[in-house]
């Protein structure tokens, strides 16, 4: 965790986009899927960098590239989207399980949302705000951060493809928005 922030921080004071992305607990049958301390089962956090496409031009409102990820002490000969945590346990983590999704953290406060929703009435409810879940200080809820469990998961059924290719049409959000706020 403590080597992803420095890298992180490494990375954005060269002018490379980078993100802390991580999981409070990973979902393997042997471990309970509370905030627990157990290195096998959970709190495992990486990095994830922005690179652009070489159709990125100097100006364009919307840059094109995609994030990648890449272990702040698992380094590879291999180059990036390599880690021994994926592609398991990386792909049995679910999107929206909270302590077994996978958090991208971003800058500023979390989002919060109002829906409608309830047994058939009109009225408004607030769910959860999407915070980046820390076990280190579990009852912090001040980092936002996007849920991108969906993201490494489409990855597992091709491996090699770039893990967050689509991220940004998924969520609405552009590459600029992300890189303008974390780089």
């Amino acid at each position: 965790t403590g080597l992803s922030f420095f890298l992180v921080d490494a990375l954005r004071a060269v002018g490379v986009p980078a993100r802390v992305v991580g999981t409070p607990v990973w979902n393997r049958e042997d471990c309970s899927h509370e905030a627990v301390s157990d290195k096998a089962c959970g709190n495992h956090n990486w990095v994830e960098v922005f690179t652009p496409s070489s159709t990125a031009r100097a100006g364009h409102r919307g840059l094109a590239g995609s994030w990648h990820f890449v272990g702040a002490a698992e380094s590879s000969d291999v180059g990036v989207d390599q880690g021994w945590f994926f592609p398991e346990p990386v792909c049995l983590q679910q999107p929206g399980a909270q302590n077994i999704s996978i958090y991208a953290a971003r800058f500023g406060p979390p989002v919060c949302t109002t829906v409608s929703g309830g047994s058939g009435k009109n009225e408004e409810r607030a769910p959860p705000c999407r915070h980046f879940p820390m076990v280190w200080a579990w009852d912090d809820h001040t980092v936002g951060a996007d849920d991108v469990t969906q993201v490494y998961l489409r990855s597992c059924a091709s491996p090699h493809q770039h893990v967050h290719d689509h991220e940004h049409r998924d969520r609405g959000t552009t590459d600029e928005d992300d890189v303008a706020v974390q780089g």
